[in-house]
């Protein structure tokens, strides 16, 4: 994985000077980059990219763009993972609200919003809103998705672990 992040850095930078820090392929850059980071354990250096991705992609297509839900959805990951678990609860909320302002209630992007919220209020052992949120995307998955679909299997387990 380590020579995944090398070839990822040489791309990320090339697509820099070329495309510049705002162009939609350097943002998909940065956000590959920083997975990777994620996958490996290197949390600051991912969550440095994903605040810079974030950022920059606010600013090259406005805060109610999908790209931004990935992008705050990643980064709100990360902190939960750092054990920032308020900054984790703060971005995932507000990811929430734009999911359900620009997709609707029962996009598969808003559920999986809610899902993450959820399991970070499970950390803050707030099990009453933690639950109240699975419920809804479990219910969600399922009108959606399906009762077998994975993505409702999962907020199905996540709704378990609440109760």
């Amino acid at each position: 994985m380590e020579d995944a992040a090398e070839l990822q850095k040489v791309l990320l930078q090339d697509c820099i000077k070329v495309l510049g820090e705002e162009h939609l392929d350097t943002l998909s850059a940065m956000n590959n980059l920083a997975l990777t980071y994620w996958y490996q354990g290197k949390l600051e250096d991912a969550a440095e990219l994903q605040q810079i991705e974030l950022k920059e992609s606010i600013t090259a297509l406005g805060e109610e763009y999908p790209n931004i839900l990935c992008a705050m959805n990643n980064l709100a990951l990360t902190y939960r993972d750092q054990e920032k678990v308020e900054d984790a609860a703060e971005l995932q909320r507000a990811a929430v609200v734009v999911c359900e302002h620009l997709l609707g209630d029962m996009h598969p992007l808003t559920l999986e919003a809610l899902d993450n919220l959820g399991c970070i209020y499970q950390l803050q052992e707030r099990l009453e809103d933690s639950i109240k949120l699975l419920e809804k995307a479990m219910e969600g998955g399922k009108e959606c998705l399906g009762p077998e679909h994975p993505a409702t299997l999962l907020y199905s387990m996540n709704l378990a672990v609440s109760y």
